[in-house]
């Protein structure tokens, strides 16, 4: 097993007599045993209750493993007009404060947050999450920079010198396909 044990062998030591199982993993070196080894222990299991929601549940999960690939959002703030920018001497934010909190909302549920080089050095920004709910075990996602070369990046942007400085990443010079 991984970092964690089969949960099948806690199940059959607590003497549970009804299993109901969402969705089944679709890892294949392990997809279905789980049902095999509570039955073969006589635990009655009940399979696809809730499926559709227990696998929008674990959809970035299951990406992973079905395709090798890892789930991604890709948030834009965006004007009508389909400008990504205000326009020199406008201010700021293109966006509102409940469109920033929402902003925030996706980055306690991610991993990672990327950013090109142009908007580390137009924006400074700092990639943390701020004024929203956090869970205790939840920390700092990775910061991440596409650059088609490190050495043309602000050396004292926000992402280099905070207290989260160890977890940002530069991906330079390097092809993404």
């Amino acid at each position: 097993h991984g970092r964690t044990p089969p949960c099948t062998e806690s199940i059959l030591k607590a003497g549970f007599t009804r299993v109901v199982i969402g969705a089944l993993d679709p890892n294949p070196l392990h997809a279905g045993r789980a049902v095999q080894i509570l039955q073969a222990g006589g635990v009655k299991v009940m399979v696809g209750v809730l499926e559709a929601d227990c696998t929008a549940v674990n959809r970035a999960f299951f990406k992973r493993i079905t395709t090798g690939r890892p789930w991604v959002i890709a948030k834009a703030g965006m004007s009508l007009d389909g400008r990504m920018t205000r326009p020199p001497g406008e201010g700021q934010w293109l966006t509102g404060p409940a469109a920033r909190r929402d902003a925030h909302r996706l980055r306690v549920r991610v991993d990672a947050i990327l950013v090109g080089a142009n908007t580390l050095r137009i924006d400074n920004p700092s990639l943390t999450i701020r004024g929203v709910p956090v869970p205790v075990h939840k920390i700092q996602p990775w910061r991440v920079v596409l650059s088609r070369g490190a050495s043309e990046l602000p050396k004292h942007a926000q992402l280099f010198t905070d207290e989260h400085k160890d977890r940002t990443l530069v991906y330079s010079g390097k092809s993404l396909g």
